[in-house]
């Protein structure tokens, strides 16, 4: 391989997804072509399936990228961005893939655009393994406006597992990033939440029972919870197949905490409603300022900010985004485990 291309072994760490979405997005953002091998090894099908491969394609897209191994199931990638335009794009996943976990692999590269940009995205918007679009929207992008990130998104349409068919409208404008610490959480002010689920799931109150659960969940693990308020809001949505989730978020004085889980067959309301608030519990309960997965999806812009965050735990994810990061930027990531808490300073 020529020196100015990164070679990456994609079993490192969690050996998953991840690895190719950061790679990409900061491929496009440095102007660094890289080589990937083992994608995906550590998954049950590893190698790129259609959610990672409409990320290379639409990245390709955005650079003009020179792309070799992008197909299904392929296990090793080489992608050389060339020139950069960005522009408003139609993009269809094509499945109930994830594009929460897209956005992952176009977001960070924005922070370089000269003009409005708009995106219109179909895929799967509250699927397993991925955060829900609602986390994207009341979480993670209020986390980044924090650091100057510009950014919207509208939900135009629902998409569960199997066949997706939901669709968002992603808006980002032009924009300067500034340094954030997300070292101060301050006191919980409230508890939002979103309870949705499809028109046919609501004779069995589906969203109702979600929601009722998360409420006297939080008010029986936590005391802190006991005199601030809880908001739910219930929603019922056409979809293509019948589906569910939860996304709740504690606003605090400095921060944002959030949580989400999604509805699957032969999983309880109930237990939906219970893994999500007990997600958000412990993360409070250990003083995080950001979540364990909003640890992992914003260690990009901290990154490029010289910034600090600390959260509960630092999870597998967390530690391969990093050792990706530092790949492509001159910055080391400082790993405290004992404090839960990661600094970025210049390499």
């Amino acid at each position: 391989m020529k020196e100015n291309i990164i070679e990456i072994d994609g079993s490192y760490g969690s050996g998953g997804g991840q690895v190719i979405r950061t790679a990409l997005a900061l491929s496009i953002l440095t102007g660094k072509g890289f080589y990937i091998k083992n994608i995906r090894a550590k998954r049950k099908n590893p190698g790129l399936a259609p959610q990672h491969l409409t990320c290379v394609n639409t990245a390709a897209q955005i650079c003009n990228a020179k792309v070799k191994g992008n197909l299904l199931g392929s296990k090793e990638l080489f992608f050389l961005p060339k020139n950069i335009e960005f522009r408003n794009m139609e993009i269809n996943i094509g499945t109930a893939g994830s594009i929460s976990l897209l956005l992952q692999a176009l977001m960070p590269s924005f922070v370089n655009i000269k003009r409005d940009i708009e995106l219109h995205i179909t895929g799967g918007t509250d699927v397993k393994m991925a955060p829900s679009i609602d986390y994207i929207n009341n979480v993670l992008l209020k986390l980044l406006s924090k650091l100057g990130y510009k950014a919207s998104l509208e939900i135009v349409k629902r998409g569960f597992y199997p066949r997706g068919g939901g669709k968002i409208i992603f808006k980002a404008e032009p924009m300067s990033l500034i340094k954030y610490e997300f070292t101060r959480r301050g006191m919980c002010k409230s508890v939002c939440g979103i309870s949705i689920a499809s028109k046919e799931l609501k004779k069995r109150q589906v969203s109702e029972r979600q929601a009722k659960k998360v409420k006297a969940t939080l008010r029986e693990k936590l005391r802190e919870f006991e005199k601030i308020p809880i908001e739910i809001k219930l929603s019922y949505v056409e979809s293509l197949n019948s589906g569910s989730s939860i996304t709740l978020w504690c606003e605090t004085d400095y921060s944002i905490i959030g949580a989400d889980s999604i509805g699957e067959r032969n999983k309880s309301s109930e237990e939906v409603a219970q893994e999500a608030a007990l997600s958000l519990i412990k993360d409070i309960d250990k003083k995080a300022v950001v979540d364990v997965y909003a640890s992992d999806q914003l260690l990009p812009y901290i990154a490029l900010t010289y910034g600090c965050l600390k959260t509960s735990v630092i999870s597998e994810h967390t530690r391969t985004n990093a050792f990706i990061i530092e790949r492509f930027l001159p910055v080391k990531f400082k790993i405290n485990d004992k404090e839960a808490i990661i600094k970025v300073t210049k390499k």
